[in-house]
């Protein structure tokens, strides 16, 4: 056998494009203990809970096999109890899986034909499907085999009598483990044990009461809670009960994970140029600590927040091209568009396999498909990527450090691609933008974030000229490119402390050591921002190409929070009048208590407010209400509430009747506030095409427009309606008269406020509204005929316009005023 010196193997091995990585035949075959796990794991409470959970696997085995041997050794037992045994065998099968996802796909059996669980149906991953999931096997029919109710009423037993049970379940012999939180003392509460031990110690030597004399401490009993595996023990119909619950959750997890993985893919194989994708999240704080410590600085933390964000998209200058040379291995999208052209859905991703020719290539394509085809049929799909880091001193991860990192990125990244890549942004602004982010409800899926991010797109084009997409990854799923950056960051700085201390000062941090953010982030920019060579950086197919970072600390550009409000009162369910500093002055005190539905203005401040009086809070918004909704808008029942309250308006609109008084929202078709008339007043007309009616319930099966842009929705009920002005608008008197101009009109009910309201005629004599009634059919068809025969000499005649035209004149002398209850009524369901 030849001996070959390490140094020579060394060089055999290595790859030469990243020396300094550990070489893959060296991983591949470790000269050191390493065991391949049997699974994957996203290392999220999910995951490693059914890892925790599945220890106790082999002891559940032993039980069901003992049980199956007792009831396989008599043919009589057997027959009885045939189909109690395929259960266990099926549960068994089940749980012996050789990793979590075949357990979940053999679970949705026989439903999810296809065996990847991104196919799976919404019915198999909640639960009601009655033909899957695994309490199919065992809540549902195996464990109702097992127990007996004594009496009605009583708890159910272990049925004793029959062959199914035995020791293995009823004595405790499995072990497994589970994710609990469990209380800690925290300092607060050893100290408090400690005195109170002090204070017993005294009073033994003094006879005193001084061990009972405290003072109340509300923090004394405070408990932290810790996250830490513990040890279970159980039957095996605790451990079956215990494997349900979590697999059912565990099932709709890794559902998430595999759609999630195949929209990536997706993505991945789809995108075309003048398409940028952003991956960003915060990386967990980095310590920032002297590689030697004495003992006192244990106690303490200096950390600092890194956020990182990873934008990536294709190269147009390589897309375009049609001749040029392909190696083995490029990513190609066969008959792709050019990028000035319209998206081809039916071009597809492929590899490079093979070359043929200097013009003809073979490709295979996500399914393993091999063909042939021309270079000028081949777009070459080059990615760029830009990895960006901001380093801060605020550790506080929210949505206003997200919006503050992102409007420094932005322009910074644009300004970017416009110098080195002005192909790629044409018009000066990212317009088709993707982010993907974890769902973090702190700083990344929140009301706040999704507003700040509408508002990138406003002012890059606006939604009409922009394409912003935001993807939210799988729950606890978080892992993606932007943590393997992060760690390899925060690894250098790690190197950089130790660096330090053994080889003395470093050259390239104002500090000469890392012991602020400061340093953190000149190390960074020395090793990735400026390095000319990152071979250890640049793996895979997706190497990074950029590196940038931005220093954001409390003395350089700090991250600004706006203060919350503080003080709410409650205008109507659903919406509060909010301002951030509390006043009960006279002023204050005699509004706030009464109903602050009537506040007309937003911001609006109180008359004569004290707080605002002073000439130092003159002009001070802090003092001021502004409207605010607080109604839900997702979770559970939203969407019951809404089909009820429209179900509502609808039977309340097809009971009106002709005359009747209703009160709308001031709105027009487009939404806009009217800013004179918060309530608009109406009231209900004979339609002459409905019968005489004044509501008409759409049956067409779909929406039914009329004019003025009114769009009725199928079994929506419509309203013919008048309009009244209010005579006086800057007056609070609460006087109407008939609109002078408009003539009745079709109304749809979404912005309908109130009906039932009594009006009280304060001028003329009474007017009731004139009906419309159709005559007979002899008396329709001698109208037609008169009116055809003679033509524009047909006498006039007293019609439905007529009878309208005398109503409205006499209704345009008669003012009408509305009760306060009604106004007031009304304005709290506006706000609604």
């Amino acid at each position: 056998m030849q001996c070959i010196e390490h140094s020579e193997l060394a060089n055999q091995i290595r790859n030469p494009k990243m020396p300094h990585k550990c070489p893959m035949l060296l991983s591949t075959h470790a000269p050191w203990e390493m065991i391949k796990a049997k699974d994957v794991s996203c290392l999220c409470i999910n995951c490693e809970g059914m890892n925790a959970l599945l220890r106790g696997v082999s002891g559940a085995l032993t039980a069901i096999n003992i049980i199956v041997n007792r009831i396989e050794s008599s043919n009589d037992i057997l027959r009885d109890f045939e189909r109690e045994v395929r259960r266990l065998l099926t549960i068994k099968e089940i749980i012996n899986m050789p990793s979590k996802y075949d357990m979940c796909v053999e679970v949705l059996q026989p439903c999810l034909t296809s065996r990847k669980l991104e196919d799976a149906e919404e019915k198999c991953l909640d639960g009601t499907c009655p033909t899957c999931g695994f309490q199919r096997w065992w809540s549902r029919t195996l464990r109702k085999k097992l127990f007996i109710t004594p009496s009605l009423g009583a708890e159910s037993i272990l049925n004793d009598d029959s062959p199914l049970v035995g020791a293995e379940l009823k004595e405790p012999g499995i072990y497994w483990r589970i994710y609990t939180h469990e209380p800690t003392p925290t300092p607060g509460n050893h100290a408090q044990d400690v005195a109170r031990q002090a204070a017993a110690a005294r009073a033994a030597g003094r006879d005193d009461v001084d061990a009972n004399d405290e003072e109340y401490n509300p923090n004394e009993n405070a408990m932290s809670r810790r996250l830490c595996l513990a040890t279970k023990q159980g039957t095996l119909v605790d451990f079956l009960d215990t494997l349900e619950s979590m697999l059912k959750k565990h099932v709709i997890h890794r559902n998430r994970v595999a759609v999630e993985r195949r929209a990536q893919l997706q993505w991945e194989h789809n995108v075309r140029p003048l398409m940028a994708k952003r991956d960003m999240d915060y990386s967990e704080n980095g310590p920032i600590k002297d590689n030697i410590q004495v003992q006192s600085q244990h106690w303490g933390s200096n950390q600092y927040t890194l956020f990182v964000s990873i934008v990536t998209w294709l190269l147009v200058d390589e897309w375009n091209k049609d001749e040029g040379k392909l190696d083995v291995g490029n990513e190609v999208t066969v008959n792709g568009e050019m990028s000035t052209e319209e998206f081809n859905v039916d071009a597809f991703y492929a590899r490079v396999t093979k070359v043929l020719n200097d013009d003809m290539y073979e490709v295979t394509d996500v399914n393993n498909y091999t063909t042939n085809h021309h270079r000028r049929s081949l777009r070459l799909r080059k990615r760029h990527s830009v990895a960006i880091g901001h380093v801060s001193d605020d550790k506080t991860h929210d949505r206003h450090s997200m919006q503050h990192f992102t409007n420094q990125e932005l322009p910074w990244l644009e300004g970017y691609m416009k110098e080195k890549f002005p192909n790629d942004i044409p018009d000066g602004h990212i317009k088709i933008f993707q982010t993907h982010s974890d769902n973090a409800a702190q700083h990344f899926k929140n009301t706040g974030a999704m507003e700040f991010y509408s508002s990138l797109s406003k002012e890059r084009g606006g939604a009409a000229q922009t394409a912003y997409v935001y993807n939210f990854g799988a729950p606890g799923h978080g892992k993606g490119p932007y943590d393997g950056i992060g760690g390899r960051w925060k690894s250098k700085i790690d190197q950089c402390i130790v660096s330090s201390t053994t080889k003395g000062p470093l050259s390239y941090t104002p500090s000469r050591y890392i012991q602020n953010a400061e340093d953190v982030h000149a190390a960074l920019v020395h090793h990735f921002e400026k390095a000319e060579v990152r071979n250890v950086q640049l793996a895979g197919k997706n190497p990074i190409h950029k590196y940038k970072f931005f220093l954001n600390t409390f003395d350089n550009n700090p991250i600004e929070r706006p203060h919350n409000e503080q003080f709410f009162a409650i205008a109507s369910e659903g919406v509060v009048n909010m301002r951030q500093n509390p006043c009960w002055c006279p002023p204050c005190m005699k509004t706030l208590t009464q109903p602050s539905s009537l506040w007309r203005a937003s911001p609006y401040r109180i008359p004569r407010c004290q707080s605002l009086s002073r000439s130092h809070n003159a002009s001070n918004s802090t003092y001021e209400f502004t409207k605010h909704s607080c109604m839900k808008t997702a979770g559970r029942g939203v969407a019951d509430n809404i089909r009820h309250e429209r179900a509502t308006l609808n039977e309340v609109c097809a009971q009106l009747t002709i005359g009747e008084w209703i009160i709308f929202h001031g709105k027009d078709v487009n939404g806009n506030e009217d800013p004179d008339q918060p309530l608009w007043l109406g009231r209900v007309m004979p339609h002459p095409e409905w019968s005489g009616q004044g509501v008409l319930k759409n049956t067409t099966g779909r929406a039914t427009k009329y004019d003025m842009g009114i769009e009725v929705q199928n079994n929506e009920v419509a309203t013919y309606v008048q309009w009244y002005e209010k005579i006086d608008l800057n007056s609070d008197e609460r006087k109407y008269r008939v609109n002078g101009t408009n003539a009745p009109s079709v109304q749809n009910n979404q912005l309908l406020l109130h009906t039932g309201l009594k009006m009280q005629q304060l001028t003329g004599e009474p007017n009731p509204v004139a009906r419309s009634r159709p005559g007979s059919g002899r008396q329709q068809r001698a109208a037609a005929t008169a009116s055809s025969s003679l033509g524009a000499y047909a006498p006039p005649r007293q019609n439905n316009q007529s009878s309208y035209e005398s109503w409205h004149d006499k209704e345009y002398g008669i003012v009408w005023e509305m009760t306060k209850a009604d106004r007031d009524y009304a304005l709290s369901k506006r706000e609604l």
